[in-house]
Parts: structure tokens; C-alpha cells; sequence
């Protein structure tokens, strides 16, 4: 190899390792998502090292490449994955989930061809454990300064999250690199000084992984840990022995950290209505019903957010599930939903490939590589297990991992390769430097895009702040910043329209949400403002079918609550009695009191006629036993029933009010001329 080729090696290899180290490790304080870096730069060192791959082409008047059968089906994905795009809700999403997956195509294919070499590979799994070694290194450190110092805010959470923004993507992290770890203390045996360095390395991670109450990766760990053992020792004494050290390994932890493993895997047995099998419920459905609406292409890859509304029941609401899910929690139904069989048919086709190929080189391989490559194989499987119930393979430093790992295992395996290769016209080395060029236009202009997300995730976070302060117009102020840094910003976008409504200015509420509709045209409770915005503009008919439209996507009380307020403002009392009825049907059916006071202080007046008294006392009776501990709802429906003239049930509900509040004076009083009544009736 001569010097120009190494330089190109080395290029390459620069981007890869700053690729992974930048995703892995930086974050941004004071926005809203500390995150949102991560992506840009997988998009920055992959499309650099593609431009300089390009121009390296040019010069050399030649473009060859090998591309084993993994390789193909990996361009079939992003093919079917492009494919998808033709059912997107929103294309923007699809389009940068596309790139995202090119990215990765890029890392891969240069993972396999450049860092698979002798000292190279091992200076590849050095990098990586340093990497490691610093993400674990931040929730020590942090912990150790607020431990000394007092509890600073900024540092509570990178205590459990380090620099991954979350406790679930630091503990996928963590589990992809256990098995890498733990191989590499296996491997290393003749190295007393580096076996004990990652033995304590690995210690720190298990610590970290229990700490951070993920209890896929648990579980994912657990299983992964196992395979290494079977995989890696043929001798049945040595494989039993081992497997009795990864027993002795979880008892230990069982018994150190019994507190907390209890705490979390009892509520994998919770089945109640606001459990988290309940809320996961909602997004495993809603993907395999989209899936079912279009099982061949799916609805767009990068869309699960905006088409899972449209699939979902309408009943989410009821076990506090999120309006908006970015992901479904299962990557197996994600895809489906996504890019459909095809789509789902190439991403198993990709790791079918691979684990035929690993399979086929452990029968060959001993010793140090074998341990090795049972240690990638085992990162492969153990983030496949906990992809089951994650979405740690949509966060970006655990997928650009996943693809750079099964790109370096291309040491161990052979493949067959297919060569294709195109001679260029001389005149193109005169133009080797144009990809570059075009690149760098691209990355200067790539600069302010990320400064403004920068400054709107900045601007998100102080808005919302000041919105759960209620002040709606200092919010008003930033989110309109937010949507100037980035239009594409839905959330924002939603708040400021509902901003907007309440201060009345509802004909800029109303372009904002026809705005959010037409990228996000299942946004939940965007047509709740746009049925407000034309209601006051008049037209009540087409008011009304925004929140038909509602319901389709949630029926939660908020939506017959607008309703009922429309039918008052109409003096619609029929249709106002109903909408309530179905309001404090559904507060009763979710046990929440959302606009529960607001609708039986209506309902009373509604109720006022003969016809109706009687089942209004027997659905205020019902609410009172579901809410018993509720006072200020009790004292609402006490209320009410003085007013319906049921002063034994007013009395009742007033008495429970005074046991959960002993000092209510008001209630007090009441109940006390209630008493004062009976007793002069009586003696009458």
C-alpha cells in the first residue's frame, strides 16, 4: 500500500471514529432536546466521507466496489424504504429517515472494508472502549460532585442518562457494548493490567445498567450473556462452569440491588389500566393495524409519529398514553408499519446474512477470534432482544453502533463478493475536488440550519416553562420564535395556535393549525382549535365536523366538553345534555376528572326538568362512588344535588367532603344549613 492510499485509509477512518465519539458523547444543555445534535452529525461525517470517497474516485478515473449479498439486501432496504415514502403522511420525516438510513449504509460498507484489518480493528475496539469508558465515566463523575457539593438540577439527570439524553438510550448503549467488554476481558488473558482495567469498566457499566431501571436491557443482558457462554466454550466442563458464573453474577445483583429490581419488574405484572403494558398496548396496535392498511409498502419510513394517531384507538387517552409517540416501542412492528413486508422482508433478509455468515466462521474460528466474534454477535443479539420492547435502534449513537459493529465482523466472516467497476472519463480528475466543494456548500449551509434548531429547542423549552406558568403571552412569544427557527417545529406549532385561541386571535390560530394539518394531518387535538377558530368565525357546521374528525383520533372528555360548549352557545340544550352525559361517561369509564366540574355544573341546569332528574342523580351517585376521595369534585356534586333538591344525597357527599378536608368551612356551613332545613321541615 503506498502512502497516498494509506493517507485515503486514514481519512476514513477519522470519519468513522468522530462519527461514533461525536454521537456518543455530545449533548446540549438548556433545550429542550439535548439530542438533537446526535443526527447532524451522522449526517456530517458520512455524507464528508462519502464526497472524499467520490473525489478519491474522480482522481483515480474509477469507481469499483465489492459488495457482498449483505450489501445488496441493505440497498434493498433503503430502496423499499424510499418506496415507503409514496403512502407518507409527512415526506420531510420520511426524507430524513431516508438519509438517516444511507448514513448508515455509508458507515457500514466503510466499517467493513477499512477497519477490518489487523492493528486497525483493534485500534477500531479501542476506540470504542474508550467511548465507553467516558460515557460511564459522566454519571460517576457527576454523581461524585453532587455527592460533595450539593444537588445541582443540570446534573441529576446525566447521573442516569450520561450523555445519551435518556436512561433507556444510555442503557441500550450500554448492553450493545456489555458483550464487546466482556470478550475482550476473556481475550485478553496474557494482559493482567488490561484485564483488570475493563474488568472494572464492566463492572461500572453493570452498575449503570441496573441504575437506569431499563428492564428490556435487563433482560436483553441476561439472555445475550447466556448465548456468549454457549457459543464461546466448546468443552462442556469449561461451558457449565462458566454458566454457573453468570448464575453466581445475578444472584450477587439480585442481592445488591434487590430494591430496585423488585420495584421495577413488579410493574411487568401490573395490568392495570394506566400500566405500561396498557400504554404499549395503544402502540403495538395502532403499527400492526397500519400494517394491515397497507402491508406491501407500509406508510412511510420515519412516519410511525404521524400515522399512529390515524391507526390507534381512539380510546389511548384512557391509560395517559402520550398524544404524540415518536416510536412503537417494538422495532419489528415499527418496520412493518413503516416500509411493510418488503421493507421488513430486506431488514431481516440483512440479518439472516449475517447471522448465516457468523455461524458459518464460528465453525472455523478459535481461540482469541473466536471469543471476539461470539462477543459481536452477542452485541448484535442482545440489542435485537431488547429491540423488542425499545427504541434504542432509532436513537442514533445505538444504531450507528449496530451497523459499524456487524460492519467490523466482516473480519471473521467470508462472503461472496460481487465487483462492479466503471472507468470515468479522464476529463473527471480534473474535477476531483468537486465533491468535496459541493459538500462543503452543503455544510455551510447545514451551519445556521442546526444554529436556528439550536436556538428553537432553546426557545421550546422556555415557552413551554412559561406555559405551565400560565403566562400565555410571554409563551406566545417564544413559541413564535420557535416557529420562526423552524417551521417544522409541530409541537410548537400546536401550542402557539392553542396560545393564540385563548387570547382570542383566532384567525392566526387558525392558519397556524391548517399549517400543522397539512404536514401532520392526524395531529391529535389540533381540530379541537380549528373547530374553536371556526366556530367563532361563524361556521358552526364545519366546527362541528372538526370534532366528529376529533374523535376519530381521541374521544377524550375535552372534545365533547367543546362540543357542549358549542350546543350552549347555539341554546342547543338537547344536544348540550348529551354531549356532557358522554363527558361524565368517559370520566367515569378513565377515572379522570378532566372537565368533570365544568360539565356537572352544567348538567344541573340541563337536568332542572322532571324527565330528566332521575337518571342525572343516578350518574351523579356513579361519579360520586368513582371519585371518593376526590373533595373538590365532591363538593361539586354535593352542590349539584341541592340544586336537583336530593338533600339526603347532598348531605351524604358533603359529610364524605369533610372527612378528606376537615377544615372546608364553606361545606361546613353548608352541610350545617342543609341539617338546619331538614330539622325545620320536620318540625312543621
Amino acid at each position: 500500500m503506498n502512502s497516498y492510499e494509506e493517507k485515503i485509509e486514514r481519512y476514513i477512518r477519522w470519519a468513522l471514529f468522530s462519527s461514533i465519539v461525536g454521537t456518543s458523547l455530545v449533548f446540549i444543555w438548556n433545550v429542550n432536546d439535548s439530542t438533537f445534535l446526535k443526527l447532524p452529525l451522522v449526517f456530517i461525517f458520512s455524507l464528508a466521507l462519502l464526497a472524499f470517497l467520490l473525489s478519491v474516485a474522480f482522481t483515480k478515473q474509477k469507481i469499483q466496489v465489492s459488495l457482498s449479498l449483505i450489501h445488496i439486501i441493505f440497498e434493498g432496504y433503503i430502496a423499499a424504504s424510499g418506496v415507503s415514502l409514496l403512502h407518507a403522511a409527512n415526506i420531510s420525516l420520511g426524507l430524513e429517515s431516508l438519509l438517516q438510513l444511507i448514513c448508515y449504509f455509508v458507515v457500514f460498507s466503510a466499517s467493513a472494508q477499512y477497519l477490518t484489518h489487523g492493528k486497525i480493528f483493534q485500534q477500531t475496539i479501542f476506540v470504542l472502549l474508550i467511548v465507553t469508558g467516558l460515557t460511564c465515566a459522566v454519571p460517576v463523575v457527576t454523581s461524585t460532585i453532587t455527592a460533595f457539593s450539593g444537588e445541582p438540577t443540570y446534573f441529576q439527570e446525566l447521573q442516569i442518562s450520561s450523555t445519551l439524553g435518556n436512561r433507556s438510550y444510555f442503557a441500550g448503549f450500554l448492553i450493545m457494548m456489555a458483550p464487546i467488554v466482556l470478550s475482550q476481558i476473556l481475550a485478553t488473558k496474557n494482559y493482567p493490567v488490561r484485564q483488570v482495567l475493563l474488568s472494572v469498566l464492566g463492572l461500572v457499566m453493570l452498575y449503570l445498567i441496573i441504575k437506569t431501571g431499563s428492564r428490556s436491557a435487563w433482560v436483553a443482558l441476561t439472555l445475550s450473556s447466556l448465548l456468549m457462554v454457549i457459543l464461546n466454550f466448546k468443552l462442556s466442563r469449561t461451558r457449565w462452569l462458566a454458566l454457573g458464573s453468570v448464575v453466581i453474577i445475578v444472584i450477587l445483583t439480585v442481592i445488591i440491588f434487590g430494591d430496585v429490581l423488585k420495584q421495577r419488574l413488579s410493574t411487568i405484572l401490573d395490568f392495570g389500566p394506566q400500566s405500561t403494558i396498557a400504554r404499549r398496548y395503544f402502540f403495538y396496535a395502532g403499527a400492526w393495524r397500519a400494517f394491515l392498511d397497507s402491508p406491501v409498502i407500509g406508510h412511510g419510513v420515519g412516519n410511525y409519529r404521524a400515522f399512529l394517531p390515524k391507526f390507534r384507538s381512539s380510546e389511548y387517552w384512557m391509560v395517559r398514553s402520550e398524544d404524540i409517540v415518536p416510536h412503537a416501542h417494538n422495532e419489528y412492528l415499527e418496520i412493518l408499519s413503516e416500509t411493510g413486508i418488503v421493507g421488513f422482508l430486506f431488514f431481516g433478509g440483512i440479518l439472516f446474512l449475517y447471522l448465516k455468515a457468523v455461524r458459518h466462521a464460528l465453525k472455523e474460528t478459535n481461540g482469541h477470534n473466536r471469543t471476539i466474534l461470539v462477543g459481536l454477535l452477542s452485541s448484535i443479539a442482545v440489542t435485537l432482544i431488547d429491540n423488542l420492547a425499545s427504541i434504542n435502534l432509532r436513537t442514533v449513537p445505538v444504531a450507528l453502533l449496530f451497523w459499524m459493529i456487524i460492519g467490523i465482523s466482516f473480519r471473521f466472516v467470508s462472503t461472496k463478493n460481487y465487483t462492479f467497476s466503471m472507468n470515468l472519463p479522464k476529463q473527471l480528475s480534473k474535477l476531483r475536488y468537486l465533491p468535496v466543494f459541493i459538500f462543503s456548500v452543503w455544510l455551510v449551509s447545514y451551519i445556521p440550519h442546526l444554529v436556528n434548531g439550536y436556538v428553537a429547542e432553546q426557545n421550546f423549552l422556555e415557552g413551554i416553562l412559561l406555559r405551565w406558568q400560565n403566562n400565555i403571552e410571554a409563551s406566545s412569544i417564544k413559541l413564535r420564535q420557535v416557529i420562526l427557527k423552524n417551521p417544522n417545529h409541530a409541537e410548537a406549532r400546536l401550542y402557539l395556535a392553542s396560545s393564540l385561541a385563548q387570547q382570542a386571535s383566532y384567525k392566526e390560530a387558525y392558519d397556524h393549525v391548517n399549517l400543522l394539518l397539512k404536514k401532520n394531518p392526524y395531529y391529535p387535538k389540533a381540530r379541537i382549535i380549528k373547530a374553536i377558530c371556526l366556530f367563532e368565525f361563524g361556521d358552526t357546521s364545519n366546527a362541528f365536523n372538526q370534532l366528529n374528525e376529533e374523535l376519530r383520533i381521541e374521544s377524550s372528555p375535552q372534545v365533547f366538553y367543546y362540543a357542549s360548549y358549542f350546543a350552549y352557545r347555539l341554546n342547543q340544550k338537547d344536544r348540550e345534555y348529551e354531549f356532557i352525559k358522554t363527558l361524565l361517561t368517559k370520566n367515569i369509564q378513565s377515572g379522570f376528572t378532566d372537565y368533570a366540574s365544568e360539565g356537572i355544573q352544567r348538567f344541573t341546569e340541563l337536568c332542572s326538568a322532571q324527565t330528566r332528574k332521575k337518571e342525572c342523580l343516578e350518574l351523579l351517585r356513579t361519579i360520586s362512588q368513582k371519585f371518593s376521595t376526590d373533595s373538590q369534585l365532591l363538593s361539586v356534586i354535593g352542590e349539584s344535588y341541592e340544586q336537583l333538591g336530593s338533600l339526603r344525597d347532598a348531605a351524604a357527599t358533603y359529610e364524605l367532603v369533610l372527612t378528606l378536608d376537615p377544615n372546608n368551612k364553606e361545606i361546613e356551613s353548608r352541610l350545617r344549613n342543609i341539617k338546619q332545613s331538614a330539622y325545620g321541615q320536620k318540625s312543621k
